[in-house]
């Protein structure tokens, strides 16, 4: 039976309490697979949550050509990363967050890349028409980073995403190019893994490969992650100075301490900025700012505190 054979590609999912979207995400792989009629493994790489509720029975039943697993491992993105790493029984790997969707032709591309081991490849990310202010400004955003890679004749790591991306198993392992597992917070251990790529002479690429980030549309919670990127810069500086202070971040950096000291009228300045975020506002550059020097607090905050735990 094909699922004996050894898999093409090992699609890592690392999974924390997503189950629509993942349950989405396997129903587009499993028609892609069959369609294609490569042999697909999936892992689920979960930390004890709910990804046993999945349902994968029909995908054992009907389509040989997907294999699911679920594995636990402690709750932290860069561990699950790693974890699946080393379970995966195919040579070439794909990286694919749990609030990610992929794109049509996602599979069919990647296996056309995995025939060369030399570059890890980034997904173009996007996402749905916005509904509200806040999808307005990110889209607008991811948008603005797509247009600087696609003009750019290097690759710059920082604007790279583990949260869809392709790699040679091999080149991984040969370079030991893992996750830091030391980032307990949000937003960095991406971009550390693939500055570290880059200082180790792999190459970076970004694919023409789409893929919709399925944003939650209440700002607050990535006003949280704001934070958490925040309260780890000062970590993320330490071990890569030269490209952090290239960074917008790094100037709130330079004078948290004159944030600090102005941090009372800061928190009502912005607490009345909450209450406008309450109204239905446009979508244009005036709410995009607003969104972003929002955020920007939101970085202030984390930086004027320890380094934060992320409960994804």
């Amino acid at each position: 039976m094909k699922h004996l054979f050894k898999p093409e590609i090992t699609i890592i999912i690392p999974y924390y309490f997503q189950k629509k979207i993942v349950e989405e995400t396997l129903s587009k792989l499993y028609n892609q697979s069959l369609y294609l009629k490569s042999f697909v493994e999936v892992l689920i790489v979960d930390s004890d949550t709910d990804a046993f509720d999945i349902s994968i029975k029909k995908y054992k039943t009907k389509n040989s050509f997907l294999q699911i697993k679920i594995i636990n491992t402690t709750n932290s993105l860069s561990r699950k990363r790693n974890k699946g790493i080393n379970y995966a029984n195919s040579d070439y790997l794909v990286f694919l967050d749990d609030d990610v969707i992929p794109s049509k032709n996602f599979i069919k591309s990647f296996l056309d890349i995995s025939k060369n081991d030399e570059f890890f490849t980034s997904c173009l990310v996007d996402f749905d028409e916005p509904k509200n202010a806040y999808l307005y400004y990110r889209k607008r955003k991811e948008n603005s980073v797509k247009l600087s890679n696609f003009n750019a004749e290097v690759i710059n790591p920082v604007y790279c995403s583990a949260m869809a991306f392709g790699a040679n198993k091999k080149l991984i392992i040969n370079n030991n190019q893992f996750f830091d597992e030391n980032f307990k917070g949000y937003g960095w251990e991406d971009v550390d893994f693939f500055i570290q790529a880059e200082k180790k002479g792999i190459k970076l690429n970004f694919g023409n490969i789409d893929v919709t980030h399925r944003e939650l549309s209440n700002y607050k919670k990535y006003f949280k992650k704001q934070i958490l990127m925040g309260s780890w810069y000062e970590y993320f500086l330490g071990k890569h100075p030269k490209y952090a202070k290239k960074i917008k971040i790094y100037i709130l950096y330079k004078f948290k301490n004159l944030f600090k000291l102005f941090l009372p009228i800061l928190i009502i300045f912005f607490k009345l900025l909450e209450i406008l975020f309450k109204f239905k506002m446009p979508f244009n550059f005036i709410s995009y700012y607003l969104f972003e020097i929002y955020f920007k607090y939101a970085n202030i905050l984390g930086m004027l505190s320890d380094p934060i735990k992320y409960e994804y």
